[in-house]
């Protein structure tokens, strides 16, 4: 099954070793202005969320969440301008244009 959620794409190796959840959790941290956010739209907790971070920096060989969006981006696993409608994500890139 290909992953799915907003800013997925499935088009690099490593979104093979990332879980569906994994990706769908990095999708809404980049999406979301915040992580108490990012949980919420998730519906769950903050540190259930921090649990699935850690586990995506550690594959992702990223030290911070910064990273693991930057790596995450740079390797196709996220395509910004798919970020949904009024995302922080989506309206930066909406600004740049």
């Amino acid at each position: 099954m290909s992953p799915t959620g907003p800013g997925i794409t499935s088009d690099d190796q490593t979104a093979a070793t990332l879980t569906e959840a994994e990706l769908q959790v990095l999708s809404h941290v980049i999406a979301a202005p915040n992580q108490h956010t990012a949980a919420a739209w998730l519906g769950i907790s903050a540190r259930h969320l921090r649990r699935h971070i850690d586990a995506i920096c550690e594959k992702l060989g990223a030290e911070t969440t910064l990273q693991m969006v930057v790596i995450a981006t740079m390797r196709g696993l996220v395509d910004p301008k798919s970020l949904p409608e009024g995302s922080i994500g989506e309206v930066a890139m909406r600004s740049e244009r």
